[in-house]
């Protein structure tokens, strides 16, 4: 009897084991369909006789070690991917949560808190508070009050209360938040940083010379507020977040070619917590494209000196 397996049985009973039948299980919306690949596999095997059914045997266990060794690598390497993925997204969560978020923040509020005080200012002379021309008007009237050495007026009054009760404390979290999350930052802080403390350090000393009653000088002159320190905060947040939100998209894809039940992104995502991440995410989104069409404006553009 030859020794060999015959290529004509044992071929295609391989190739059904090997390929059909992991296909058909993992993909079948029904059992008939494995169980009809299963029965085809039987009827090869009914075809050979004792010798080949032991050769085919032997192949088959030194096939399936071969498999059972790749899977343990590919697995290993997969396992190495995402754990490469995860840490990359717990340092984005960081990034955002320690340090650009704050910064951000704080920044948004320094703004809020200096148009609150042009409100308040448009109310007591009783002008529009919407008006366009406001600032210039409460600029124009701190240029008076500088010339005079007079600080008793009501835009002097509403602008170093502002200074000295808002913008100051809230420009100490920032360099506080620069200063102690330094490590949070990808390379080397820019130029406009180091502009940025200066204009801090001038406020300080405006600061301590009305402690000494001199108003000549109600705004900064030498060193002025950056306009690209916050164009900085905005670009470099929004792509961090960009980053972060890309990152989860592609872990979430990954989880969804997977799943044999939808295509859908959501299909594969049945936690709860991973359906709040996931609106969150898409959230955040949002955000992203807000933030690129319609800027806040500075409070370096409007603040006087």
């Amino acid at each position: 009897m030859d020794t060999h397996v015959r290529l004509d049985v044992g071929l295609p009973l391989a190739m059904v084991l090997l390929c059909d039948v992991p296909v058909a299980v993992a993909n079948a919306n029904t059992t008939d369909a494995a169980l009809n690949l299963l029965n085809r596999t039987v009827s090869h095997l009914h075809q050979l006789d004792h010798e080949d059914k032991q050769l085919m045997t032997q192949a088959l266990l030194v096939i399936a070690a071969g498999l059972g060794l790749a899977g343990y690598f590919v697995k290993a390497w997969l396992d190495q991917r995402a754990e490469v993925r995860r840490l990359k997204l717990l340092w984005l969560d960081r990034q955002m949560g320690e340090f650009w978020g704050p910064l951000g923040g704080l920044e948004e509020t320094t703004e809020c808190s200096y148009n609150s005080a042009l409100r308040k200012y448009a109310i007591f002379k009783g002008y529009d508070p919407e008006s366009s021309d406001l600032p210039a008007t409460f600029s124009k009237e701190l240029d008076i009050a500088e010339e005079s050495n007079d600080p008793t007026g009501e835009a002097a009054q509403l602008w170093m209360d502002f200074i000295r009760n808002s913008c100051l404390n809230f420009h100490e979290r920032i360099e506080s938040i620069l200063d102690e999350k330094r490590a949070l930052f990808d390379g080397a802080y820019p130029n406009v940083v180091l502009r940025y403390r200066c204009h801090v350090a001038e406020l300080r000393l405006l600061s301590r010379a009305w402690d000494r009653k001199d108003f000549r000088h109600l705004g900064c002159k030498a060193h002025l507020y950056p306009k690209e320190f916050h164009s900085w905060l905005v670009d470099e947040g929004t792509r961090c977040l960009q980053k972060r939100n890309n990152l989860v998209n592609e872990l979430y894809r990954e989880r969804s070619c997977w799943s044999s039940k939808s295509t859908r992104l959501e299909a594969d995502i049945d936690d709860t917590e991973d359906k709040a991440l996931l609106r969150h995410t898409r959230a955040s989104e949002a955000q992203v494209q807000t933030c690129r069409t319609s800027r806040t404006r500075s409070v370096g553009s409007s603040v006087p000196g």
